[in-house]
């Protein structure tokens, strides 16, 4: 299970899931969920964007992932809403950014740190500063 939310004023995020893989999921479908789709286009009219990054620690990792993210968008024109991960480390990550043609949002940027933990309940956990 995976769960995005928006913290009061607009300024943060955030994420829980099950897996790591799932937190990263979530956090890209959460910063993308603002985006808007081209017209006339079919949600089956999916495209995969692929990416391979490598970071010191899994808080970095994320915060490349969504660098990486945001700026493949904004050069091709495209909003995401799933990843597919060919493999998914503590300092390592490749696989596709999946989505389609459309214009995103720009409040992806993160601005602050961030800790990746898992809660009490045993599930992936973060929240971080977005702008």
């Amino acid at each position: 299970m995976k769960k995005f939310e928006l913290l009061p004023g607009g300024k943060g995020a955030h994420a829980t899931a099950s897996t790591r893989a799932g937190l990263f999921t979530a956090l890209i479908q959460g910063c993308f969920g603002a985006g808007e789709p081209l017209a006339g286009q079919s949600e089956d009219e999916k495209l995969e964007r692929p990416f391979k990054i490598e970071a010191p620690d899994p808080a970095a990792l994320m915060a490349m992932l969504l660098t990486e993210a945001t700026r493949e968008a904004a050069a091709n024109g495209e909003i995401y809403d799933d990843i597919s991960f060919t493999l998914i480390t503590d300092k390592k990550a490749e696989g596709a950014f999946i989505g389609r043609k459309g214009k995103a949002p720009k409040m992806c940027k993160i601005t602050g740190g961030m800790e990746i933990a898992k809660n009490e309940e045993g599930e992936w956990d973060v929240t971080v500063k977005l702008s």
